[in-house]
């Protein structure tokens, strides 16, 4: 199987943590370019991003994922943990202060 360009990113911090998100999903991503961070300046900025690649048979699923992630970091919305009370962003499924499971989504 082929690999096929997912997205681009622009720095290696981004890509991966996408690629950790992806993966928790069970798909496999490879990274590209992270060698090239450090010629940032140097080189064309296009040049210096990293991208993520993913097996063709698996881009329709990880586009989804993607689209997921991107809606969650677009988003500012933030839920209460129903234990300790702390505001919590949309994106966590467990409480930063307390560790409590979120109660409802």
């Amino acid at each position: 199987m082929s690999l096929v360009k997912l997205c681009t990113c622009i720095t290696a911090l981004d890509a991966n943590m996408l690629k950790g998100f992806i993966e928790h999903q069970g798909i496999a991503v490879q990274t590209r370019g992270e060698a090239l961070a450090g010629a940032i300046g140097e080189v064309p900025v296009n040049e210096s991003q990293v991208s993520l690649w993913v097996k063709d048979s698996q881009l329709e699923d990880a586009q989804s994922i993607y689209n997921k992630y991107m809606k969650q970091m677009d988003s500012d919305a933030e839920w209460q943990c129903t234990h300790c009370k702390e505001i919590n962003p949309e994106s966590f499924d467990y409480c930063w202060q307390c560790h409590e499971e979120r109660s409802s989504k």
